[in-house]
């Protein structure tokens, strides 16, 4: 019936116009048609931070969308979870920081690295030391006077207990002296600052700032003014990785895209032209205000490529502290093939 009814409109047309117009609906109807087949449901797990925010970027300004992807994401408090998810096949990609779990995961052979996110560097503000308002008044008030304190962390092993790891390193004092406590989640990490039952806390700055604005703590320094190091990455399944190229590198086109537009932005003095809208953009999906992301903003290089070298010192000082097994190498990790060409 329905043909039908096409069918005697279109004789009822005048004779010139049936076969344009016929020929315009079924192009309107074939692209629609072939624009919903395109579209490809990606996962990916993700902590609410500002070392995501090419991630946060694409999918806002719809760069994704122009690869055919229709981007989602799962948002977890820790690093190790955000691997997992991937594992578990629970998320197709994930962009988190590195961590002695994901180097054990990715040495079994479960993920591989396929691009850079955030680093830790000079200037940048991804990761804060706070203080407990009662230590801050009894004398710690620099990122050194953590020796011999006690330090809430989500996890051992993850990028926090790295950064301590290296300060350390830095300062020369012995992490044996301090009493590190694994407080799983930012809130509890908050509430333990607030309560002044631990004198200090590494956390991201996205939990840190509206911690210091209520009154709660102080922020004594940043990771990236003391450390050098890459913070966070994205990767895939090793099965998606293998499988799944077209995938990812119309995803990593889209990413690379944002890197880029975040480096115009961000990281040549002056803000670019762009730079209100990406605030915006970055905001929403952070959580933060305006004010708050501008000063959380770290580095991420134009070509989401990695620090050299680093990915195999962060393997090396975690074996040497017994956490990732003797036989794991960074170029098993990284799958270099996705790199951005030079």
């Amino acid at each position: 019936r329905g043909r039908r009814y096409h069918t005697m409109r279109m004789l009822s047309m005048p004779r010139d116009s049936c076969p344009r117009r016929a020929l315009l609906a079924l192009g309107i109807f074939l692209a629609g048609a072939l624009t919903a087949r395109a579209a490809e449901t990606v996962t990916v797990s993700a902590v609410r931070s500002t070392a995501s925010a090419p991630m946060f970027i694409a999918a806002g300004k719809g760069y994704f969308a122009a690869e055919g992807l229709d981007v989602e994401f799962k948002y977890f408090t820790a690093a190790l979870p955000v691997a997992l998810a991937v594992v578990s096949r629970d998320a197709d990609l994930g962009i988190t920081g590195l961590s002695a779990g994901f180097y054990n995961l990715a040495g079994k052979g479960a993920v591989k690295v396929i691009a850079g996110g955030g680093r830790e560097v000079p200037g940048g503000n991804l990761t804060a030391f706070i203080a407990g308002n009662q230590a801050y008044a009894q004398g710690l008030q620099h990122p050194r006077d953590i020796a011999g304190k006690t330090l809430g962390l989500t996890t051992f092993g993850g990028p926090f207990h790295y950064d301590v790891i290296k300060l350390a390193e830095k300062y020369g004092f012995p992490l044996a002296g301090m009493k590190l406590l694994p407080l799983q989640s930012f809130d509890n990490i908050a509430a333990a600052i607030k309560g002044g039952t631990i004198d200090a806390a590494l956390l991201t700055s996205v939990a840190t700032q509206p911690l210091e604005q209520r009154g709660d703590g102080k922020i004594i320094g940043w990771v990236g003014d003391e450390i050098s190091w890459q913070l966070s990455a994205v990767f895939t399944s090793s099965a998606s990785a293998a499988q799944r190229r077209a995938m990812l590198e119309h995803f990593l086109k889209a990413y690379r895209r944002a890197t880029a537009d975040y480096d115009a932005a961000f990281q040549h003095g002056a803000p670019g032209a762009d730079a209100e809208d990406l605030i915006r953009i970055i905001g929403e999906f952070t959580r933060l205000n305006a004010e708050e992301t501008r000063k959380s903003l770290g580095w991420i290089d134009r070509d989401g490529r990695l620090m050299d070298g680093n990915i195999a010192d962060q393997i090396a000082t975690w074996q040497k502290l017994g956490m990732v097994d003797a036989a794991v190498e960074a170029k098993a990790i990284v799958d270099a093939s996705y790199a951005a060409p030079q």
